[in-house]
């Protein structure tokens, strides 16, 4: 389901030039497809051993990467959305696109869309999950200096740690929508 999802982000991507709309409102769509796109993929390489990476809609992929490149590629897409809800200055434009994209249902309570500034914070959010989900960081018996050996997952350092950090003081709040 990841994959059919990263595919109809990049056929939107793909699309999104053969509609008319103003700047501000194509680049909500855009962060959208951004955002659902680095979603998918921080959800594969958490899951999965390897994975593919497909930025072509209907696409037949076959290279198989590791895990730590569908993690990069994650981290890529959701700083893309990042970027691109930086670059939106008309509100209204944002409001109107958004208040399309969320499903009726869902505009209920914390599931009301998001401001441009929540949503950042929900990606901030994400990006550290991203780090903390997937890094080793063992702690067996009490042991905060536990070892694995000939572990697949890179350790956890103290820079990862203090990018967790700053991106949780940059995360989510608990009055936002999400």
């Amino acid at each position: 389901s990841m994959y059919g999802l990263i595919n109809a982000c990049n056929l939107t991507l793909e699309n999104l030039g053969n509609v008319s709309l103003s700047a501000d409102k194509a680049n909500t769509v855009k962060a959208w497809a951004y955002w659902w796109k680095g979603y998918a993929y921080s959800q594969i390489g958490s899951l999965y051993y390897a994975g593919l990476i497909s930025d072509k809609g209907g696409a037949v992929v076959s290279n198989f990467v590791k895990q730590s490149d569908i993690i990069a590629e994650s981290n890529k897409q959701l700083n893309l959305a990042l970027t691109t809800l930086n670059g939106i200055s008309n509100q209204a434009d944002y409001g109107a696109v958004i208040s399309k994209l969320v499903p009726d249902q869902c505009q209920v309570g914390k599931g009301l869309p998001p401001s441009v500034a929540e949503w950042k914070r929900t990606i901030s959010t994400m990006l550290a999950r991203n780090i903390v989900i997937n890094r080793l960081s063992p702690f067996v018996n009490g042991n905060p200096a536990a070892t694995i050996n000939k572990a697949t997952i890179t350790p956890m350092t103290a820079a990862d740690w203090a990018a967790v950090i700053t991106l949780c003081n940059n995360g989510l709040l608990a009055t936002d929508k999400v």
